[in-house]
Order: structure tokens, then sequence, then C-alpha cells
């Protein structure tokens, strides 16, 4: 849905330098932490397509975030936007919440340095859609039989 609005999708790291959750093994020691929230990653991601001169960055992820309540871990599924103008950020998040029968999207957005950002909650945004209800049904090969007549002679 979000390549046909024009953003482009992207895959970032699950691991990042800083946060809350340490690795006790990490396969980097620069990154060692999981993330929390998906945005630092797309917002850097656009600051580089920035640089390298593109005229418009439109980008999305969908990917695992994680938290930690106590001793108790915590994954969940976001989505990500990094657009580098905000009427862009607003269309595609009002377009998205109508193709998909909400009123609006439960998101967070802001706005660092020249790129806006907006992330969306996929675990809590599931519970606010409307049940799915399939409008095709499966036709029978070998429909019943509603009337037996025996007719002798």
């Amino acid at each position: 849905m979000f390549t046909r609005l024009g953003l482009d999708e992207v895959i970032t790291l699950t691991m990042t330098s800083q946060g809350e959750i340490k690795l006790v093994n990490p396969p980097d020691p620069h990154l060692s932490y999981l993330r929390s929230s998906i945005s630092p990653a797309l917002i850097s991601y656009t600051r580089r397509l920035v640089n390298l001169r593109q005229p418009q960055a439109m980008v999305f992820e969908i990917g695992k975030t994680f938290s930690q309540t106590g001793s108790k871990f915590s994954e969940h599924t976001h989505l990500g936007l990094a657009v580098t103008e905000l009427a862009d950020l607003t269309g595609v998040l009002q377009k998205a919440a109508s193709l998909l029968g909400a009123a609006e999207l439960p998101a967070e957005a802001g706005q660092t340095n020249g790129i806006y950002w907006g992330e969306i909650d996929v675990d809590k945004l599931q519970q606010l859609l409307p049940d799915y209800v399939n409008p095709y049904a499966v036709v029978s090969l070998f429909p019943p039989i509603i009337e037996d007549i025996n007719v002798t002679y």
C-alpha cells in the first residue's frame, strides 16, 4: 500500500548504539542495544538521501521494536515513515487511514532537522480496524440436492 502511495521501503538494523535493552553478546560492540523506536534509523536514512541531493525522499519500514518492563521483554511491530515534506506525511497518513477503514491512525509524529516522521504501533492499529469480511464465497463443485424425486413406471 505504501509503495503505491509513492514511498520506498527500507530495512534498517534492529540494533543501535544506544537504548534501554543491552545485548549480552552483541555481534558488533558498537551496536549493542535493541531499538525501541524505528524513527531514529529512518530519520538518519532520509537525512543521508537528502545529503546525496535527492530532491524528495519518502521512505517507510515495517519492523520490530523492543521494550522492557521490569524483567519482562516485549517485541512489537511498528510502521515508520520519514519524508522531507510535511504535506507528504499528512497525506500518506490520511490516505492509509482511509484505505484501512479507520477514522485515524494511532501515530506518533514529529520533525527532526527538516525530516518529518511518523511511527505507528501496528499491534494497536489492528485492534482499531474493523473485522475483515470476505465478499467472496467458495462455490462447491457438488452443490447440495434440495429436492429428491423418485419416479416409477
